[in-house]
């Protein structure tokens, strides 16, 4: 960990925002619509409430496939964590999640990408 105040400015423009972001950008992808559009060829935000969201894929195309979307929030969690573990340090860091979750929570509510 930086010691001085400028290594900890380093630090955060080098480390830390960066994986902030990519915690970000994994949090973009929503499993309803990757799950609807590339396995059903289908918009899920067409259907039922218009929310991309998993109890809407439930009720719209059943339950078989509602799994694979679980899965698919799942990953880009773990994926998100993954990464930031990588950035950040050792994964006993207890910092890591506490940066990389609400950067991949912010992405599900004011999301740039419209997949």
């Amino acid at each position: 960990m930086p010691a001085s105040a400028m290594d900890w400015l380093r630090y955060f423009a080098v480390v830390m925002l960066p994986a902030a972001a990519i915690a970000y950008l994994c949090g973009c992808f929503n499993g309803a619509v990757i799950v609807s559009k590339y396995i059903l060829r289908d918009d899920i935000r067409t259907h039922g409430s218009g929310n991309a969201g998993l109890t809407n894929f439930y009720r719209t195309f059943g339950g078989p496939l509602t799994l694979a979307v679980i899965l698919t929030d799942a990953l880009k969690a773990v994926a998100a964590l993954l990464i930031g573990g990588m950035l950040l340090g050792p994964p006993d860091t207890s910092f890591i999640p506490r940066l990389v979750r609400p950067s991949a929570r912010a992405a599900e509510f004011f999301t740039i990408c419209c997949w």
